[in-house]
């Protein structure tokens, strides 16, 4: 997954600041740390550790590891929006939205990743967030 911010502020601050401020989580930056992804400032990697003012930052995550426990659903999935990043559907009353004990094989989580297969995508995890 990839972001991109172009930061308009003159004020100097860390890399690391900058996406904290942005909403990137601890977890996130320390595994950046760790060599998972990167961060490019205008098109170059850094360190969280330097100082940046006017620039365009990029934030590179790789794609996260797929859950084989995690099925596959054929049923349809109304798709209203889709980019990069995000896929809006209208879930179908009574459809669960993730897996659990009741129903392992359709829900709202298991529609999207065929979705998302299907696509060529490289991340087969997809996060609900719900109105």
């Amino acid at each position: 997954m990839k972001f991109t911010w172009n930061k308009e502020s003159d004020e100097k601050m860390t890399l690391k600041k900058f996406l904290k401020n942005k909403g990137v989580s601890h977890r996130t930056l320390s595994s950046l740390k760790k060599g998972n992804g990167k961060v490019l400032v205008d098109g170059k990697k850094r360190s969280l550790a330097i100082e940046v003012g006017k620039r365009k930052i990029t934030l590179i995550l790789p794609p996260e590891k797929s859950d084989e426990n995690v099925k596959m659903s054929k049923e349809p999935l109304d798709i209203i929006y889709e980019d990069s990043n995000w896929i809006v559907v209208d879930k179908p009353p009574l459809l669960s939205s993730v897996p659990g004990p009741s129903n392992r094989t359709d829900t709202l989580v298991n529609r999207v990743k065929f979705h998302l297969w299907q696509q060529k995508s490289k991340d087969l995890v997809p996060h609900v967030i719900t109105r």
